[in-house]
């Protein structure tokens, strides 16, 4: 945005907080690492959920796969809270 009008006031090098933000400690990774399994999980338990059903479509056709996997993430160990994400 030109906001500022003289270049001389603009900030335009990257912050060095970013690397420090960046960089993740070993309790960081291993959350992540985590994090990504107990999703995979998830989404492997709808994908076979679907393949048992037609995925509500017998009901309505736009319901088909409109479905979320937040139900099979609840039910996993370790996920103390599932994000709400619309």
């Amino acid at each position: 945005h030109d906001l500022v009008s003289r270049p001389e006031l603009k900030h335009t090098a990257p912050s060095p907080l970013a690397l420090f933000k960046a960089r993740k400690n070993g309790a960081e990774l291993q959350g992540m690492r985590e994090a990504h399994l107990r999703d995979a999980v998830a989404l492997v338990r709808f994908l076979a959920w679907l393949e048992r059903t037609d995925g509500g479509a017998q009901d309505d056709p736009a319901v088909a796969g409109a479905h979320d996997r937040r139900p099979q993430r609840k039910r996993q160990a370790g996920n103390a809270r599932v994000t709400e994400v619309e």
